[in-house]
């Protein structure tokens, strides 16, 4: 457990440096996706090429903010090395960490990197 939480620690780090940097980019784009899919991202393994977060546009498709977040979350965090399932672990996961309540006040993120760090230090 100890090893996850290091590696989610790792990984929310790098997230945060991404969304903070000048050089590294990520493009946005609407576009209509398969039935079930509100959101996805899309990581090159060529690294020059920037990943691509793609919203869903079908017809009736309503974007609450808390729902948004916890999905943009779950996404972001594939970029730098989350998977759709537990083959790395439960903690790395994406469907684990969207599930995670925020701390009041903070962005979702930063609540689990502070809930990863009390698991630390117990």
């Amino acid at each position: 457990m100890i090893r996850q939480l290091e590696a989610l620690k790792k990984i929310m780090d790098r997230l945060i440096q991404g969304v903070n940097s000048k050089s590294e980019k990520l493009e946005i784009e609407q576009r209509k996706l398969e039935r079930g899919t509100d959101m996805q991202i899309i990581v090159s393994p060529v690294p020059l090429w920037d990943p691509v977060l793609q919203l869903n546009t079908s017809p009736g498709k309503h974007w609450e903010e808390k729902v948004t977040a916890s999905l943009m979350l779950h996404e972001l965090t594939h970029i730098y090395g989350t998977e759709d399932n537990d083959s790395k672990g439960e903690l790395l996961n994406a469907h684990t960490i969207e599930i995670y309540p925020p701390v009041e006040g903070t962005p979702a993120f930063r609540g689990l990197i502070l809930k990863c760090q009390k698991q630390r230090h117990k």
